[in-house]
């Protein structure tokens, strides 16, 4: 069984249920077009990215 594990920190909690969640709900929505789709990708990618690296992150390893 393959599952994702997700760590929030508050940040991220919060542009998860937020942006990112209009966002994503626009993404999968069948009526968007590839192109938007691409655009609305692109600027997920983004706002991700300004997220502050929580601290100690390294220190959690993947288990196999």
């Amino acid at each position: 069984m393959i599952f994702e594990m997700q760590y929030h920190t508050s940040q991220s909690f919060a542009l998860k249920n937020g942006k990112l969640h209009r966002l994503y709900e626009r993404f999968r929505d069948p009526t968007t077009s590839q192109s938007e789709k691409q655009q609305i990708f692109l600027e997920m990618q983004n706002l991700s990215a300004k997220l502050d690296e929580p601290k100690l992150i390294t220190s959690i390893r993947e288990k196999k």
